[in-house]
């Protein structure tokens, strides 16, 4: 009986010390092989957040924002939709100031944050609205100095994400801005 717990414990204790080794080989393989890509580091840079909705700013830019802010940048958001459906234009006061809020936390300035209040749901939908909301976005840009600006990307699925970066795509190429306009197509 104790040959076979000794031939036990040295197999478990084998096993173990080759998993170690393995699992430390597998590691130089991941670490070299994140030597070869470029991360995206924010730098002091004046951006603007175009979001379809609330919350797709911070899943779009959010990490990036608070990057900005602490390298002494500055950032700014605009939400093109209210959030709430059927509501004609009518600001959803719920969602903007848990926006705000939330947008205060990571450091951005309350007077940095914008809503241009389309419908949720009936928005954005017919000819004259869309290069309505082109003409706002446009004026807007051409008033501000932006380094960067962040879209939603075209993902010919969610209509509130694509009009945002037709919107958006097409004021940035009226304004004549010389800036970045992420992502990239």
């Amino acid at each position: 009986m104790k040959i076979i717990i000794k031939v036990l414990l040295i197999s478990t204790a084998s096993f173990y010390l080759l998993m170690g080794f393995f699992m430390l080989y597998l590691s130089s393989k991941i670490n070299n092989l994140a030597d070869d890509k470029k991360f995206i580091t924010a730098g002091d840079d004046n951006i603007v957040i175009f979001a379809a909705h609330q919350d797709d700013g911070v899943i779009m830019a959010g990490g990036y924002a608070v990057q900005t802010i602490n390298n002494g940048g500055s950032v700014n958001v605009v939400y093109i939709f209210d959030g709430e459906t059927g509501n004609g234009r009518k600001r959803n006061i719920v969602r903007m100031n848990e926006s705000i809020k939330a947008w205060e936390l990571a450091g951005v300035k309350k007077e940095n944050i914008s809503f241009l209040d389309y419908d949720q749901y009936y928005g954005l939908i017919d000819e004259k609205e869309i290069k309505s909301c082109i003409n706002d976005v446009t004026d807007l840009l051409k008033e501000s100095n932006f380094d960067i600006i962040f879209i939603p990307l075209y993902e010919g699925g969610h209509y509130q994400h694509d009009v945002t970066n037709y919107v958006v795509s097409r004021a940035y190429v009226r304004s004549e801005m010389k800036c970045d306009l992420l992502p990239k197509n």
